[in-house]
């Protein structure tokens, strides 16, 4: 795999693996549109037991409306089908107010998120020195098998590690 390649995977996952957490918020305070985790009363469980065959006791979705008494959500749940599979279904979900415990609006974990991206970064580095460094399956040991001079010039560079070759 190129070193290019490495690196564009590398960044990929750094900036897909964004980290959340959720924040209690209130549903007048809440923009429509928000991800939102919703703990749920005993009969919105059981309200969303008989209309989606779901038990649980929290949902997360995206708020899509405010009417009145009820808060539609977006609810994820599984569907299985024989002829595509296992895969996520969303489904809008109305829920009376009085069947919400609590809401809780996903926001970016920011500290979290930096040391995602320092430790991608770091990552990257050691792919870039570890490239240009030239170590690798066509490195060629001396021929009479003794140890190899450039492990052998000072004591950090008796560590084995293709990162602190001369």
């Amino acid at each position: 795999m190129s070193v290019a390649r490495q690196i564009l995977g590398c960044s990929a996952i750094a900036v897909s693996l964004g980290c959340y957490k959720y924040v209690p918020a209130s549903l007048e305070t809440t923009p429509v549109g928000s991800h939102v985790r919703a703990l749920l009363s005993t009969e919105g469980q059981e309200s969303l037991r008989q209309r989606l065959n779901l038990d649980t006791r929290e949902v997360t979705g995206q708020l899509l409306e405010l009417r009145g008494d009820s808060v539609l959500l977006t609810v994820r749940s599984e569907r299985a089908d024989d002829n595509l599979g296992v895969g996520a279904l969303y489904q809008r979900v109305d829920f009376p107010r009085s069947h919400l415990l609590r809401i809780d609006q996903r926001q970016v974990d920011v500290a979290s998120t930096v040391g995602l991206i320092a430790l991608a970064a770091g990552g990257v580095a050691l792919i870039v020195i570890q490239a240009s460094s030239g170590a690798g399956p066509g490195l060629v040991l001396p021929p009479d098998g003794g140890p190899d001079d450039r492990k052998a010039r000072g004591w950090i560079f008796r560590i084995p590690l293709p990162i602190f070759r001369e």
